[in-house]
């Protein structure tokens, strides 16, 4: 180490410099981006030599338990913590991670940086050696088996793909010899004397030779050392591999090399996997021991410091993002309060759906960048203008598949955040549909994954949220709570204090059918009212023109269709462009075959980006004396691509495509290559497994589909789709110069990533577990429309037809291993290798079932399956059960399965033809019409009934169907069972206007559509007092904590308040059970004009009647205004 290190930007100087509020302005926890947590105090030394700024500290999260320093290396701010002494391992290090976000919640980059065992049986590795992870792998996570073996369970972990890439770069600058790393280690060496290189000889013993009985190992036997070569210097190297961590120490040669062999790993550690499993991280480890008998605590100083200079040096090398909030003027900006309440950490995380971020750079990854010059466009032109200018600001471009729709998603988000880093409250969220995906085809998750990504710019916000999180828990997550997530999202819209919020959602016509109604309804809403939170929010969409009520729900949206703009035909000019340009390069077209093929892209494409990379990836593959009679025969248009396929099938595998097609196209989530064999019945050959001849048949379909790998990867030998382009960064001028020097065939980059694309079926890892789906929306869209259903090669089926047969294979599986499977999930992989279809069977049959208008050829079908005492439906309803209610129920008849399951086919053919009977069964004591109750199910409620199900099962019909009516049923349903018979007997006789009870059932359920029956249609008189309870109907929502009942009582029907301190009283109340104390004032005061100073008869405010246990949790609940309130309750409290 002979550079000078007062020379180097990169050295740190003989002390941080002290952090300066003058120069730097003051530093909030919002704008600390890097996570650097050591396990080891001596690692936490080596973290803060490297600081150039130190910053003072900043107030940390209640349940915060960290110390931490804080300061700046770079351009980067970086949050320093060590686990707490004495305790090491997975566990811990997980723990201080997750209180790190909650003071740090803009956290973007974690780094593990210490020190580590090598494992110098895979790789030349030496003491004072770096390892940075390339993968993390848990290596004492598993289970043991039969004769005492232990069967590990674990998986590697990849770090962050960001943190990857500059990995990537900083490894490329070390090759070409920018390595400034000694530099810096030599900076920390003037600093920490004692963290120099020991002088102490290097050594590596045989595996099998035993340390022995001495303080070092001067007194082993020198003739066991492993002969290793001179290295040319001791500058330290860098080795880049998978890592071990384990929650015990290895300290065994032996061990060590198995593990290695066994693991591929190339160093041990005893904390990162906790992290990896809940905040990835990169993990870099100087080498300290050889994890062998022989380990002594002599390197560990410098192993850390070397470690330490690693990881500064790839910090410079990353550029600075800052959180999108934290803008430039912080001086103007509003300084919200991280909130202090205990519920936000798990309501937040039972909020997070998918990260949005990590979407978009998927897709990128995936496609390939967007072409420069493509897109931009947009801005100028005045549909666009006029939206960003003028209310309502909600837009919607639309466009057929295939041309760019998700590629302008991409580029206006990425345009919109630059705004948002540049400007003052100006914050940009997005959302990509995808109906692949579980987690980004529902609007649910749309709204979860934006109110999430608006509550980490605005962190404060969460406490909008909490109230009804405290009441709904989970729930509030669910499909069913939409209404009251988007009234939420509303709600934080307006009270950000963010002026502008630009949101884009891409794909909206790959949400689910239903899902997608519940949005477009909000999106018609949203454009007719005009409020705060409308004004506020500039909305995209971007979608295909059909389903037909997309354009019917979006008619007063601004519309732009972009096949339409005349400015679009020059980036699809473009990508032909650079498509021509790749097949010169790798075929050495002539300038005459460049023209030709240019102006046949143009014609045939359609204007169709996907077109043009199907059809470049398949001349790419084509002969040079084949090209020109290829030309001719290009098919003209998506529909026609995908037509050829379908016709080019070879006529013996015809059958099975057709039912790998048909179960892809129906599937109620994608099937993996496993699931996808079992349902076609897929057989091996001599040579080949079931799975590789499936992979043989999905390649021979070409451009219809693809195969993912378990996150989601494309790793199928299909072209990318869109702007995907090795040349992509090219400018105008650049295309020009290579087009006229196009005398080098591809570069082997492009040829190395063209054999990293073919996965030949024997060559993919875990075939069972990749994934089948279509590789374009387009592809599927073309088999189920009418067009032209499954081409000229395979018979197309109305959908409902397919969903048949998916629900008979499904049943009849299920028929199938009844007397096999195991009834318990987590103890049936044996299950799940011999019967691969088992969860998808038990997870969807009731799905597909649920699309048939008549069941009957089912029901007959599937006989056995929906016989009374069926045992394959006892086997599916355990494994069913087990997964969502974790306990096993006696067998369900089919009349309250049907409520259980929302099957209003079932019910009404159960009716049909087993009627009395089966409404008079009980399961667990309950019947099936209370069973409908309780689900909700409107429809088989109205059915069941109409078929007498009220007087079969109770003496007193009305009173007992009516009371859970009111409990859980809709207006509708209410009005119905008010026209019966037995009730109007008793609406005549007055029974209930004079049953109070009845009302404080509706109320005490929070049912404001059954309060809205007995107030508009029984005339209730709201202001009198319950008879039994002595509670009107508005103490009784407000004891009940039914905040959005209470507002409806009171804004629509007038309901007197009468005492404002009974009111408070019952609030008060509440605290105990519901913790929701503040939220309750807030909304008397706010929404119902209640004084919050009022009095008893005795003069005591409110205050003296809060539990003194309660008092630290409401206090700092109460705004500026409320002080002297604050005041009082403090006086109180002490004179209790």
């Amino acid at each position: 180490m002979d550079i000078d290190a007062q020379q180097s930007p990169f050295v740190p100087s003989k002390r941080p410099r002290a952090y300066s509020e003058d120069s730097t302005g003051a530093l909030q926890h919002e704008d600390y981006s890097i996570g650097w947590i050591s396990a080891l105090p001596l690692e936490m030394t080596a973290a803060e030599i490297m600081l150039d700024h130190i910053h003072p500290p900043l107030p940390q999260h209640p349940q915060d338990g960290n110390t931490y320093t804080l300061g700046s290396i770079d351009e980067h701010n970086v949050v320093i913590a060590c686990l707490p002494k004495g305790q090491y391992g997975t566990n811990n290090a997980a723990t201080v991670a997750n209180d790190m976000a909650r003071s740090f919640p803009q956290i973007q980059h974690r780094l593990m940086v210490g020190i580590g065992g090598g494992a110098p049986k895979l790789t030349d590795i030496r003491l004072g050696d770096v390892v940075v992870s390339t993968e993390v792998v848990q290596s004492d996570l598993g289970k043991l088996i039969p004769n005492d073996q232990f069967q590990r369970t674990s998986y590697p972990i990849r770090p962050p793909h960001s943190l990857m890439t500059a990995v990537s770069k900083l490894q490329a600058s070390h090759s070409g010899g920018q390595n400034q790393m000694p530099a810096i280690l030599s900076g920390g060496v003037s600093k920490l004397a004692h963290y120099a290189r020991p002088n102490m000889l290097d050594r590596l013993f045989k595996s099998d030779y035993h340390h022995t009985v001495s303080e070092n190992c001067d007194f082993c036997d020198q003739s066991r050392l492993v002969s290793r070569p001179a290295r040319p210097n001791t500058d330290p190297f860098i080795h880049y591999g998978r890592i071990a961590s384990g929650n015990q120490v290895v300290k065994d040669a032996r061990t060590r090399d198995e593990l290695s062999e066994e693991l591929g790993v190339i160093c041990f550690e005893m904390e990162a996997a906790g992290l990896m499993n809940s905040s990835p991280c990169l993990v870099v480890r100087g080498t300290c021991d050889y994890s062998d008998s022989h380990k002594t605590k002599t390197w560990q100083e410098y192993a850390a410091l070397a470690a330490a200079a690693y990881a500064k040096e790839l910090l410079t090398s990353i550029p600075p993002q800052f959180p999108r909030h934290c803008i430039r003027r912080r001086s103007q900006r509003p300084k919200a309060s991280e909130s202090v309440i205990p519920e936000a950490e798990p309501c937040l995380q039972a909020m997070f759906v998918t990260d949005s971020l990590l979407d978009r750079e998927t897709i990128l990854d995936t496609k390939g960048d967007i072409c420069k010059g493509t897109c931009e466009w947009i801005l100028s032109t005045d549909k666009f203008q006029a939206w960003d200018q003028n209310t309502p600001h909600l837009l919607w471009i639309s466009a057929p598949p295939g041309m760019g729709k998700t590629y302008m998603s991409v580029y206006l988000s990425k345009h919109f955040e630059s705004l948002s880093n540049a400007l003052y409250g100006v914050t940009t969220l997005f959302f990509f549909c995808d109906n692949n995906v579980q987690t980004r085809n529902t609007a649910v998750n749309v709204l979860r994954s934006l109110m999430y990504q608006l509550i980490s710019h605005q962190p404060s916000l969460i406490d909008t949220i909490i109230p009804r999180w405290r009441q709904k828990y989970l729930q509030l997550f669910q499909k069913s709570s939409f209404a009251t997530l988007w009234k939420l999202f509303e709600d934080i819209i307006a009270k950000s204090y963010f002026k502008t919020i630009y949101c884009i959602i891409d794909a909206l016509d790959e949400c689910e059918a239903d899902s997608l109604s519940f949005l477009l309804r909000k999106f018609e809403r949203l454009s007719q009212g005009y409020s705060n939170s409308s004004a506020k929010l500039r909305l995209v969409c971007l979608s295909r023109r059909y389903p037909e009520k997309i354009p019917e729900a979006l008619f007063q949206f601004k519309k732009m269709e972009l096949d339409a703009m005349p400015a679009r035909k020059k980036d699809i000019r473009r990508f032909v462009e650079l498509k021509i340009l790749e097949l010169s390069q790798k075929k050495r077209l002539s300038y005459e075959m460049r023209i030709r093929l240019q102006e046949t892209f143009l014609q045939k494409s359609q204007g169709t980006f996907l077109w043009v990379g199907f059809m470049a990836h398949d001349l790419g593959a084509k002969r040079l004396l084949d090209f020109e009679a290829s030309l001719e025969t290009l098919p003209a248009g998506l529909d026609a691509v995908y037509e050829r396929i379908l016709q080019r099938i070879d006529f013996e595998n015809n059958a099975v495509i057709q039912g790998i097609l048909y179960w892809i196209v129906t599937a109620i989530r994608p099937l993996t290559i496993s699931e996808l064999c079992e349902a076609v019945d897929l057989k091996s050959t001599a040579f080949l497994t079931r799975e590789e001849v499936c992979v043989e048949l999905i390649e021979s379909c070409g451009h219809l589909l693809q195969i993912l790998d378990v996150a989601g990867n494309y790793i199928s030998t299909h072209p990318d789709s869109d702007f995907v382009s090795e040349y992509s960064d090219a400018t105008d001028q650049d295309i020009d110069v290579m087009s006229k020097n196009m005398v080098n065939p591809k570069s082997g980059r492009e040829s190395a990533k063209e054999n990293k694309d073919i996965p030949h079926s024997r060559g993919m890892q875990d075939k069972k577990k990749l994934i089948v789906t279509f590789l374009h929306q387009s592809a599927k869209d073309y088999l189920i429309t009418s067009r032209r259903r499954f081409g000229a090669q395979i018979p197309g089926l109305a959908h409902p037809q397919l969903h048949e047969l998916a629900a008979v294979t499904s049943i009849l599986y299920l028929e199938k291993i009844s007397s096999h499977v195991v009834t318990q999930r987590e103890e049936s992989e044996d299950t799940e290798n011999c019967f691969p279809l088992t969860n998808y069977a038990v997870d969807n049959w009731h799905l597909h079932f649920k699309e048939l208008e008549d069941p009957t050829r089912v029901m007959h079908q599937c006989a056995i399956f929906f016989g009374k005492d069926s045992k394959a439906r006892h086997t599916w309803q355990k494994l069913y059960d087990f997964n969502e209610a974790g306990q096993e129920a006696p067998p369900i008849p089919l009349l309250h399965l049907s409520a259980i399951l929302a099957l209003n086919n079932l019910a009404a053919w159960c009716l049909k033809h087993e009627g009395e009977q089966d409404i008079k069964s009980e399961w667990w004591g309950q019947t099936a019409l209370s069973v409908a109750f309780e689900m909700r199910q409107d429809y088989i409620v109205t059915l069941l009934l109409d078929a007498g199900a009220g007087a079969a099962t109770c003496r007193s019909y009305s009173m007992d169907i009516v009371e859970m009516a009111l409990s859980y049923c809709n207006k509708d349903v209410l009005k119905h069972i008010a026209q019966s018979e037995s009730c109007r007997h008793l609406l005549k006789k007055g029974a209930f206007k004079t049953d109070r009870s009845l009302l404080r059932t509706a109320i005490v359920h929070g049912n404001v559509d059954a309060c809205r029956f007995l107030i508009e249609d029984l005339g209730w008189n709201l202001d009198r007092p319950d008879r039994a309870f002595g509670r009107s109907a508005l103490m009784c929502a407000l004891g009940g904590g039914h905040f959005e009942l209470v507002g409806v009582l009171i804004k629509e029907y007038s309901v007197l308040m009468g005492n404002h301190f009974e009111i408070l009283q019952v609030a008060v109340s509440c605290v105990p059970f519901t913790d929701s104390f503040g939220p309750v004032v807030r909304f008397l005061v706010d929404h119902c004009g209640i004084d919050i100073n009022a009095t008893d008869k005795e003069g005591h405010n409110m205050s003296a009647a809060i539990p003194i246990s309660q008092i630290a949790k409401v206090e700092h609940l109460f705004i500026a205004s409320e002080s002297a309130f604050q005041a009082s309750v403090l006086s109180n409290s002490q004179t209790i």
